[in-house]
């Protein structure tokens, strides 16, 4: 199991690196457009999916409007680090579900160097790679049952928990309820039981089937 997630890992790895480095040799095949901007932040990919645990290293770099090399300094860093986890040298780590973006931003020069020469340049360069993490599957359902009895004409809520395979609670799990006698009891679409007439039922619950 651990080997096989290694070689995937790599593969993704090395895809993203030849993807990266083989944009400047075709820009450079091209005329240069006179309204293209003096530099472009690249980076690959632009948008990733990644389950609990995984990891991928994001490449970045900055080219010329003839698409050659530009050397630049550049950091990553992720807008929710509890979620999604990112290195220096931008290696990517999936930490909980959710959906984050990393940002790649060229660094600052120091306060009083070459202060002319990154006038010339203009602002500092920016992206953002788009970080999806999907949630574990599920592994059981907790049905919290009202307190109290229920009576005809009442309404009453049940609670759910939903825990996945890592033993971890899924956030806001989506539950779909339902009754084995909806004219004893029903369910409203937000999930609140509605007792009709005195009798017996089952309250079923599903998240995520």
């Amino acid at each position: 199991m651990l080997r096989s997630t290694i070689r995937r890992r790599s593969a993704v790895a090395l895809v993203l690196v030849s993807s990266l480095l083989a944009a400047p040799t075709l820009a450079a095949s091209q005329d240069a457009d006179p309204t293209a901007p003096a530099r472009v932040l690249k980076t690959a990919p632009s948008e990733v999916i990644l389950d609990v645990g995984e990891t991928v290293q994001l490449e970045a770099g900055v080219v010329d409007g003839a698409g050659a090399k530009v050397e630049a300094e550049l950091m990553f860093f992720s807008r929710s680090r509890k979620r999604v986890s990112v290195t220096r040298d931008g290696l990517v780590t999936a930490i909980k579900p959710g959906t984050v973006e990393i940002v790649v931003r060229e660094r600052r020069r120091r306060a009083g160097e070459n202060q002319d020469s990154r006038a010339g340049l203009g602002e500092r360069l920016s992206g953002t790679v788009r970080v999806t993490v999907r949630p574990p599957e599920l592994d059981h359902v907790v049905i919290g049952p009202p307190s109290g009895a229920l009576s005809a004409g009442t309404t009453a809520g049940f609670g759910v928990s939903a825990i996945d395979v890592n033993g971890d609670p899924r956030e806001d799990p989506q539950a779909v309820w339902s009754s084995s006698e909806p004219t004893v009891a029903s369910f409203e679409a937000f999930g609140d039981l509605i007792v009709h007439t005195p009798g017996i039922f089952t309250a079923v619950v599903e998240v995520d089937g």
